[in-house]
């Protein structure tokens, strides 16, 4: 009866040792972005192994058949994957806030930067219109209307790098910065890149 009974003790040590890591396992990764996040991931994950400890130390010491043993396992497991669960969709829908404030703050930028473009080239046109006036005006000859011409052309070329080269570095700027946030810039702001492929 002892050996039975010792016998019994050890498989159901066994079979808690052998569940145990499946007990404290972690089924939802943590987000990628905001550091803030991963430390109340930590947090949780914290809470559970210490959880896991104290209901480990339980029942250690108590009188419970190997089957009610089992069925205390399964209900402990089974209420702390309702805990990640509710953790990760809280967690979730914190993400998803963040990311639509990201949306929102990058579609207000290009916006921004469609408007400036378009006055850049409401500008640059009124400009053309009026070197061509002057050029009218003026008593040059062919030659030197050629040369004109391409000086201007060469000018506004240089200016047009220097609005690209603008342009450019403040959506590399509103990247950097959305990446310091912990959210993730997909694609850039003028759209082009497929879904689900970062920069």
């Amino acid at each position: 009866m002892v050996r039975i009974r010792t016998a019994s003790w050890l498989l159901a040590a066994a079979l808690f040792s052998s569940l145990s890591p499946l007990v404290a396992e972690e089924t939802d990764a943590p987000p990628p972005g905001d550091p803030s996040q991963r430390q109340e991931w930590r947090q949780q994950r914290e809470k559970q192994r210490a959880e896991d400890r104290a209901f480990r130390e339980s029942l250690e010491g108590s009188s419970m058949t190997p089957a009610e043993k089992q069925a205390a396992i399964r209900q402990h497991r089974q209420e702390q994957r309702e805990e990640r669960r509710a953790f990760s969709k809280e967690q979730a829908q914190e993400r998803g806030e963040f990311k639509r404030e990201q949306v929102e703050e990058r579609r207000g930028f290009r916006s921004e930067e469609r408007e400036e473009r378009r006055t850049w080239r409401g500008d640059q046109n009124e400009e053309n219109r009026d070197f061509r006036r002057e050029l009218r005006e003026s008593g040059l000859d062919p030659a030197a209307r050629k040369d004109a011409i391409q000086d201007h052309r060469q000018e506004q070329r240089q200016e047009n790098r220097g609005f690209r080269q603008e342009n450019r570095q403040e959506r590399q700027d509103l990247r950097q910065e959305q990446r310091r946030e912990g959210g993730q810039f997909r694609g850039r702001p003028g759209g082009g890149n497929r879904p689900g492929r970062g920069n």
